[in-house]
């Protein structure tokens, strides 16, 4: 009985230590290649990367800004009002972040449809467009920005 109790506390004890949880870095560089929205700036104004994904993929946001942001999408580009833009049923709003964040499109969505937001922090300095995802289902895995992609 005993055995069995060793066993279990040593199974544990290494899943624990082999990654129980997920970690994100911070830096925007490094990683594998994927789907990136990369945000730039200085503090006083930013700039946002086009994206092109297929539906369903995870997009990765990476905030290598000063400050935080908060991307929300809306339903025409320009609009800077929260919304989807029409027969999309997917108002995404990441709340205010620094770092990085994920996002996951919605499987279905068809080939060319335009996914814009705004950040809704920075809306009274932003002018058009903002950003947008656009779907790209053939659209292959871009390195992460910041340089690299370290050998995968």
């Amino acid at each position: 009985m005993s055995l069995r109790i060793v066993a279990l506390g040593a199974s544990a004890a290494l899943l624990a230590a082999c990654g129980g949880s997920s970690s994100s870095s911070t830096s925007g560089s490094g990683g594998p290649p994927g789907y990136y929205l990369s945000i730039t700036g200085n503090g006083t104004g930013a700039s946002f990367s086009p994206v092109s994904a297929p539906s369903g993929a995870t997009v990765t946001l990476v905030n290598a800004d000063k400050v935080a942001h908060e991307i929300v999408a809306e339903a025409a580009a320009g609009d800077f009002t929260p919304g989807s833009p029409a027969g999309v049923a997917f108002p995404f709003d990441t709340g205010p972040f620094t770092g990085v964040k994920t996002l996951m499109l919605p499987a279905g969505l068809a080939n060319g449809t335009v996914l814009p937001y705004y950040c809704s922090i920075h809306k009274a300095a932003e002018t058009t467009p903002n950003g947008a995802i656009t779907i790209q289902n053939a659209a292959p895995p871009q390195p992460p920005p910041g340089g690299g992609g370290g050998g995968y």
